[in-house]
């Protein structure tokens, strides 16, 4: 896709390997597309959509609190509160076991819990975990992009 000049059509383009619903595949050209219209919705522009956002700490921070505020920021409303709750809430069991999958939010339980973490995993180790009940947000912001040796995975929530 990084090699085409128009991302966009590149993903319409591509053809279903299976039946959608079927078969998990997180697909960075869904992401491609989930941009573009959000573009022609709102006439923002969004940066390298699929694989070049780069937030600090504090920015991812910002998200995770938006969220844990259910869409409000300082009182004002920036996102709904139903697409929070639709957002967080699992559709998809993934490949890995302990995910299951929203809206572009990965789902962990922890340990003896109901309760869902809520997880935003980047790549080369980029990752924010919200965990409502205890109203708790965790960023990481690795770089590890070519690891010269196996090591525990930052992507993988441990508890």
């Amino acid at each position: 896709m990084e090699a085409t000049d128009d991302w966009v059509q590149y993903s319409i383009d591509k053809p279903m390997a299976v039946e959608p619903g079927k078969v998990w595949d997180h697909s960075s050209g869904a992401t491609e597309l989930l941009a573009h219209i959000f573009q022609k919705e709102t006439g923002q522009e969004i940066v390298d959509k699929e694989g070049g956002l780069y937030l600090n700490d504090s920015d991812l921070a910002k998200i995770g609190y938006l969220y844990l505020h259910d869409g409000l920021w300082d009182g004002q409303r920036i996102v709904s509160s139903e697409w929070v709750k639709e957002s967080v809430t699992p559709y998809l069991q993934t490949d890995e076991l302990q995910f299951k999958y929203g809206f572009k939010w990965w789902l962990s339980k922890l340990p003896n819990s109901t309760e869902y973490v809520w997880i935003c995993r980047g790549f080369g180790g980029q990752n924010l975990q919200v965990f409502p009940k205890e109203g708790l947000i965790v960023t990481l912001t690795a770089w590890d992009i070519l690891p010269t040796r196996p090591a525990r995975s930052l992507s993988r929530p441990t508890f």
